[in-house]
């Protein structure tokens, strides 16, 4: 078997088993979610976190306020609010069909090279059809949506998932990491799976208090 193969049969089977767990946590109700989220939240905090940001000393706690914990509280209050609605998933799902759609097209007709030095794996082909499948999960859940305010929210939301995405990026490499843990064969930390979704939930709790004034 060939590493590329053992990597997508490792990245096939933790996307199964994660989905069970999460999905399976989220029809429970909002608050066997939230349990599994605050549980998820404090193994970044205090396993995952702490590598990247050693060298930051006094100032890395400082910032760790504003990322990764402030965005995490977002989420939950998302959560605690919608009620584990579909609104709750929001930030997941749109993160998660840009990770796909960024990965897939990247994987099998990358050729042009964002920023090499940084992150070597992401290309412009990647980010496109990153944009695509975000476009997609908005026309899904906001169907009423007019095709101009989707494709802005598509273009904004594929814009901070990149840059989510990217930041974690540039610091595992200040950090001398690869991964920024190991806990999901094929796929690395946690934090390596919900970097572009802790850059997406501000967006989508702004977008949520503005329609529901």
């Amino acid at each position: 078997m060939t590493p590329k193969l053992r990597n997508f049969l490792y990245r096939t089977l933790t996307y199964f088993v994660g989905g069970v767990i999460f999905f399976g946590a989220w029809f429970l109700g909002t608050a066997s979610f939230l349990c599994m989220l605050f549980f998820i939240f404090g193994y970044v905090l205090l396993v995952e976190w702490p590598p990247l940001i050693a060298r930051w000393r006094a100032a890395g706690i400082l910032f760790s306020v504003f990322y990764p914990f402030m965005p995490m509280m977002m989420l939950s209050w998302i959560i605690y609010t919608t009620q584990c609605s579909i609104i709750s998933l929001w930030p997941f799902l749109i993160a998660w069909s840009y990770d796909t759609g960024a990965y897939l097209a990247g994987s099998l007709i990358g050729r042009h090279k964002i920023c090499p030095q940084l992150s070597p794996g992401k290309s412009w082909e990647g980010l496109m059809g990153g944009l695509c499948t975000t476009a997609i999960c908005l026309l899904l859940l906001m169907p009423e949506s007019s095709w101009y305010l989707l494709l802005v929210r598509a273009a904004g939301y594929t814009a901070l998932a990149f840059f989510g995405d990217l930041f974690i990026s540039w610091l595992k490499r200040k950090a001398q990491l690869k991964d920024t843990g190991a806990i999901l064969p094929g796929h690395g930390g946690l934090l390596d799976r919900g970097d572009s979704v802790l850059f997406v939930a501000p967006a989508v709790l702004i977008e949520i208090l503005i329609q529901t004034r």
